[in-house]
């Protein structure tokens, strides 16, 4: 195996800019080597993002040579640039919204190349296969680096160049292992009431509960707390069949989204048309639900997803008439 040595690698489990030098190394020579003898033709960096490989880098010149396996140096950042994406934050929104398009997860494996008898380069270890849009991509062989991750972020020049300590200047407060903020806030911050914002973090643990602190011009602190972090989806795709039996009409509901879970149900309102009064009832997921209404007439309907999540307004729930 060839590649002697790792030599320079981000920490396991390090977050690492986009936008910065994401450098790694590698001492390697060719087999078989001797003193007058041991420079590969070509050193591979194969990058494995999300571990599925992406793209290779190559280096056919060395950054030192100490005469029996010389040093490789690859620079990563242009590869991973390609692969993140960015989010808009809600305005006037009031959830935690959770993204992972913006951070990955990557390592790299290191092959080298050697010249078979008739001249061509050769890799000494299995070549990886890239995906196309009818295959899978194929890992292949090397000396693997640490696992790290890359986040879609920028280091301005005057800043420690460290990550971990950057984010770590950040905090005002108390803050869980391995929980960041992404941005600078001080400790107190003035925010008006039709102001909008939101407040970027990073953390290795999902958030089971949301608590915000404000003080009032008062001076009263307020203290809130809600475990739900989430908005309710819409129901949509409802389907409502009316029978007519008697002086009673009969309505079976169903619908194709969302596919409510068992820490969900949904909230059927009705009501007859050009009344004020709505009626309502919760149901559990089994679908068709069944509602009865004793009169003759035009209803409206409308469906709200209630349970582990923030539900709609009223408001804003779509109307069905029939």
């Amino acid at each position: 195996m060839p590649v002697t040595a790792v030599t320079y690698q981000p920490e396991t489990d390090s977050l690492n800019s986009a936008y910065r030098p994401f450098i790694f190394r590698c001492k390697a020579q060719i087999p078989n080597s001797t003193t007058d003898k041991y420079i590969c033709p070509v050193v591979y960096c194969d990058i494995y993002v999300e571990g599925i490989y992406y793209k290779t880098l190559s280096r056919t010149q060395y950054i030192k040579n100490d005469g029996l396996s010389p040093e490789y140096e690859f620079d990563i950042q242009d590869t991973i640039q390609e692969l993140m994406d960015y989010n808009l934050p809600i305005m006037n929104g009031f959830i935690v919204e959770k993204f992972t398009n913006t951070i990955k997860h990557i390592y790299v494996k290191f092959r080298n190349g050697f010249n078979d008898p008739n001249g061509f380069i050769k890799s000494e270890q299995l070549e990886p296969i890239q995906g196309t849009s009818s295959t899978q991509p194929v890992s292949g062989g090397g000396t693997k680096s640490n696992e790290v991750y890359g986040l879609n972020s920028v280091i301005q020049h005057e800043e420690s160049q460290n990550f971990d300590e950057l984010l770590d200047s950040y905090k005002t407060g108390l803050w869980a292992y391995g929980t960041y903020p992404l941005t600078k806030r001080p400790m107190v911050y003035l925010f008006c009431k039709n102001d909008s914002s939101h407040f970027p973090i990073i953390s290795n643990v999902e958030p089971k509960e949301v608590c915000i602190k404000y003080k009032t011009v008062t001076g009263e602190v307020i203290t809130i707390c809600s475990d739900k972090i989430m908005h309710c989806p819409f129901v949509s795709n409802v389907n409502v069949v009316k029978k007519i039996i008697g002086t009673t009409q009969e309505f079976e509901i169903t619908w194709t989204n969302p596919v409510i879970n068992n820490q969900s149900a949904v909230r059927i309102y009705w009501k007859k048309q050009n009344t004020a009064t709505w009626t309502y009832q919760e149901y559990p997921m089994m679908q068709p639900v069944i509602i009865s209404v004793d009169s003759i007439g035009v209803m409206n309907f409308r469906l709200m997803v209630i349970g582990s999540c923030i539900s709609n307004s009223f408001n804003e729930l779509p109307e069905i008439t029939i």
